[in-house]
């Protein structure tokens, strides 16, 4: 049989056990934005580390882009240049190597070059390598430009374009030095005219 005191024990009980469910899912309700919360600042930091990692790798491949295009243009020793930026080979004047540039027009365009040298000797193969007095090559320049390298008495020189025009060629050692003489470089010049072919042969029928 339930008393009053039982009945009034039960409900203290039932309420008792409703205010600690709601208690437990305030505090699981109350947990929850915390986990959200962890979880999205995890995701932040790996998002910003993986940017980071992928901008430094482009960073760092472009410098060595950079790089290597700078090497390839310090070696390439062909690449035009308007100056010299080789080092002196000082040789003695009774000793030292010459040279005569001549010029002839080719019958289908350009220049037939030829290089008349006296105490030298051109050696191709061996550019590059330690240095001999009396050999090497020779550089040759078309209006303060260098437009290559010579490597025996002859070299054909394309068209320059219409208008006159210096043609110059220096002495080199093997390792690319100017040859010189009391801090002067070994050089021979020659100025040549270019015509226009296809408006000469204009005037020419009219």
């Amino acid at each position: 049989m339930i008393t009053p005191s039982t009945a009034y024990i039960n409900v203290v009980l039932s309420r008792h056990k409703q205010d600690e469910d709601k208690l437990v899912a305030i505090k699981s309700s109350a947990n929850k934005p915390t986990m959200i919360s962890q979880t999205t600042v995890i995701a932040v930091v790996m998002i910003a580390l993986l940017v980071g990692w992928v901008v430094g790798y482009a960073v760092a491949s472009n410098d060595d882009d950079t790089t290597s295009a700078s090497r390839e243009h310090e070696v390439t020793d062909d690449a035009t240049t308007s100056h010299s930026s080789h080092e002196m080979f000082a040789v003695d004047a009774e000793t030292a190597p010459s040279v005569k540039v001549l010029a002839d027009a080719d019958q289908k365009g350009g220049w037939n070059i030829t290089l008349v040298t006296e105490n030298f000797t051109f050696t191709p193969q061996v550019v590059g390598e330690a240095d001999v007095e009396g050999t090497g090559h020779a550089h040759i320049w078309v209006d303060g430009v260098k437009v290559g390298r010579v490597y025996g008495n002859n070299y054909y020189l394309g068209a320059q374009g219409e208008g006159d025009h210096e043609i110059k060629v220096t002495l080199n050692t093997n390792q690319h030095k100017d040859y010189a003489v009391d801090g002067v470089v070994i050089s021979d010049s020659i100025s040549v005219t270019e015509i226009d072919s296809n408006k000469a042969m204009e005037e020419a029928s009219d």
